[in-house]
């Protein structure tokens, strides 16, 4: 990646979709023109982000893989 993220997502626990798989505690996610660009502990992401970067402190709330649908059933 180059240069700092645009947004990073501090503190969050993540659901992984894995079956028995407990969420990951104290977890950051940094995203880049509307992608995940890294994952990982916070120790680790801190230094992704710059000047411009939104940080939003999560303070331990879940993040879900979302499945956006733009479809429409008229009637």
């Amino acid at each position: 990646m180059n240069g700092p993220t645009d947004l990073l997502l501090t503190g969050a626990r993540a659901r992984t979709g894995v079956s028995g798989r407990p969420p990951v505690e104290a977890l950051d996610v940094a995203v880049r023109d509307g992608r995940i660009t890294a994952v990982g502990s916070p120790e680790g992401m801190r230094g992704l982000a710059g000047p411009g970067t939104e940080v939003i402190e999560v303070r331990g709330g879940l993040l879900l893989p979302g499945f956006p649908d733009a479809h429409v059933h008229p009637p």
